[in-house]
């Protein structure tokens, strides 16, 4: 018999008389461009492998076909292995100690085209350079634990940037590829997939990443200081006073975004239900836009679905952000100088405002307020002439200080969703999430009790309502709905700014429109002691066009920071909507079951 003797790495291979029929027997197959056999491991565990290139279409060789084929060989592989291409060394010979590797960048290649598929990509392409960002990288990582055993960092990915420098890493610590190997592998476990992500920050991500990417990513800023819970008289005597700038620069980790970056597939799927649901309705404020609304969101891709999903039951963060949504600037046109500047439910960002209520339709109902913008379900965030000083969404000269959104009212929304369709000036969303605040249990029993005044903000107030509503109400409702929001702003009842999960807690404060407690000086410190935890923990978003982000209106608060508008129609501009988990508990407030407007 005739062999050969040689190693590959730590283990050994041999050619003999059994390999060489296998290989014969394998290059007459017509599937078959290349095939190489060989003897692996040592006298106690060896087994013999042929590794075959396939011919011209690239599909997998069949497996019942193969075995037919080499049943006449004096001893059957153990093994037949898939490969892109035989490894080659300087002189143009077969690099028989890298076909471990590349047996397993082969096996890896078929991963790596199923994330990019706009794209034919072989075993030398670097990964970044192929359009691959850390989430992406995150899914690689859980799919090649799962497959091989072998645990990557999101670092690696700078490493060891192409396939075949992953392989060789993998093959290093000990991986091999199976027979055979897959070019379409079935499906990973979502589950696991998504426990591996959630476990990571976007903070945590964007620091392996490096300085580049953190530029373009939301960046921890600096978090001013609270306005003092005021009375009535001193806003007014400080309205339009300038405030001092912000000292403390927030270096918390806990204020994680759930982000839910689309993919180009995920986005085509999209694109397809907002033509037929605005085919279908020509305007998004009907009835059967929002009957059907929540049926397309559920069409949405699985994924998208899930990881909205496990934001809302689980909790895993203070806001969710939808990112990747495209938005032509010019045909949205300008920027609204007022509230309502463009036509009702069909003007020209029809197609953004139903791509932000397919979103929220994933984390409950849309509502809209009687008392604020002719209770529309979707709200323009704009800068407007004469507001710059208001605590409004509207101002711009000063800082919209953080709050809970209507914390005032008990039918208040679970979510507040900001769509983002222009900000040249890179304008930052605030927020802080009350998870890990560092209080005392006595400070938090206080902080439960109910001992704090929260009066209604300026947007429900008389003066910015301006015009008639256009609502088709009972006058009665109408009526009553506006002498709600005056009674609790002149008799308002105390409540506790803490609730549920004394170690997770819920909140609801606006210390602007809130009354110093001055006779209990136990809920006044207590007071004061969280609002100093929010401004050491809040942090800021750079919201880009077609960036959706969910404030969990429970979980957390959220301001604006200051900034000069132009009023030329380039300023920044976002759509808003609320969104209840439970309509039914505001049912005595609403002309029906299906309404959506709280009066």
């Amino acid at each position: 018999m005739n062999t050969s003797y040689g190693w590959l790495g730590r283990m050994n291979y041999r050619v003999d008389d059994s390999t060489c029929a296998v290989e014969s027997l394998l290059q007459t197959h017509p599937g078959v461009e290349r095939a190489l056999a060989v003897w692996e491991g040592d006298s106690t565990d060896r087994r013999l492998v042929a590794y075959v290139v396939p011919a011209g279409s690239g599909l997998p060789v069949d497996d019942a076909q193969l075995g037919e084929h080499l049943a006449a060989a004096p001893h059957s592989p153990d093994a037949v292995i898939e490969v892109a291409e035989l490894p080659q060394d300087e002189h143009g010979a077969v690099d028989w100690a890298a076909l471990p590797v590349y047996a397993v960048a082969t096996d890896l290649l078929a991963l790596w085209r199923r994330e990019f598929t706009e794209t034919e990509v072989t075993l030398h392409d670097e990964f970044f350079e192929l359009g691959g960002y850390s989430l992406l990288a995150v899914r690689l990582i859980a799919l090649i634990r799962e497959r091989y055993g072998v645990d990557l960092a999101l670092a690696d990915f700078f490493d060891l940037p192409t396939v075949l420098d992953v392989a060789g890493h993998l093959v290093a610590r000990g991986a091999r590829a199976t027979a055979p190997a897959p070019l379409e592998p079935a499906a990973p476990n979502l589950d696991e997939l998504l426990d591996e992500i959630g476990r990571l920050s976007e903070e945590d991500v964007l620091a392996l990443l490096g300085p580049d990417a953190r530029e373009e990513a939301a960046q921890p800023t600096t978090g001013p200081s609270h306005p003092p819970a005021a009375s009535a008289a001193h806003r007014a005597s400080s309205r339009g006073a300038s405030r001092p700038d912000p000292a403390t620069t927030s270096t918390d980790t806990t204020n994680r975004v759930w982000t839910i970056e689309l993919t180009s597939t995920e986005l085509e799927q999209i694109e397809t239900l907002l033509r037929q649901l605005l085919t279908a309705h020509p305007t998004i404020e009907d009835d059967g836009f929002l009957e059907d609304v929540v049926l397309y969101a559920q069409e949405m891709p699985r994924t998208v679905r899930r990881r909205a999903n496990e934001f809302r039951l689980h909790e895993p963060a203070g806001a969710c952000l939808f990112t990747g949504f495209p938005v032509d600037d010019e045909r949205i046109g300008d920027t609204p100088a007022r509230w309502g500047g463009q036509p009702e439910g069909a003007g020209a960002t029809r197609r953004e405002d139903a791509f932000l209520l397919m979103c929220a339709s994933l984390l409950g109902d849309p509502i809209g307020w009687a008392t604020q913008q002719h209770g529309r379900l979707i709200h323009d965030v704009i800068p407007i002439a004469g507001h710059e000083f208001e605590q409004i969404n509207s101002s711009t000269s000063a800082p919209l200080w953080w709050h809970t959104e209507d914390a005032f009212h008990p039918f208040r929304a679970e979510y507040v969703g900001l769509m983002c369709l222009r900000n040249p000036d890179a304008v930052e969303t605030t927020f802080a999430a009350f998870d890990d605040l560092r209080l005392s249990p006595e400070t938090r029993a206080t902080l439960f009790e109910p001992r704090y005044v929260i009066r209604p903000d300026e947007s429900h107030l008389p003066k910015n309502r301006d015009g008639d509503s256009g609502l088709h109400a009972p006058e009665e409702l109408r009526q009553r709905s506006f002498a709600g929001i005056e009674r609790m702003a002149s008799a308002p009842e105390k409540v506790p700014v803490l609730f549920g999960d004394p170690d997770q807690p819920y909140g609801r404060l606006d210390p602007y429109f809130m009354d110093r407690v001055d006779g209990d000086p136990v809920a006044t410190a207590a007071f004061d002691a969280l609002t100093a935890e929010i401004d050491d923990k809040l942090t800021g978003v750079v919201l880009h066009p077609g960036d959706v982000l969910f404030i969990d209106n429970y979980k957390a608060v959220h301001g604006r920071k200051p900034f000069t508008a132009r009023f030329d129609g380039r300023d920044r501009w976002l759509r808003r909507t609320n969104v209840s988990r439970d309509l039914r508990k505001s049912r005595g407030t609403r002309i029906s079951a299906g309404s959506r407007v709280i009066f």
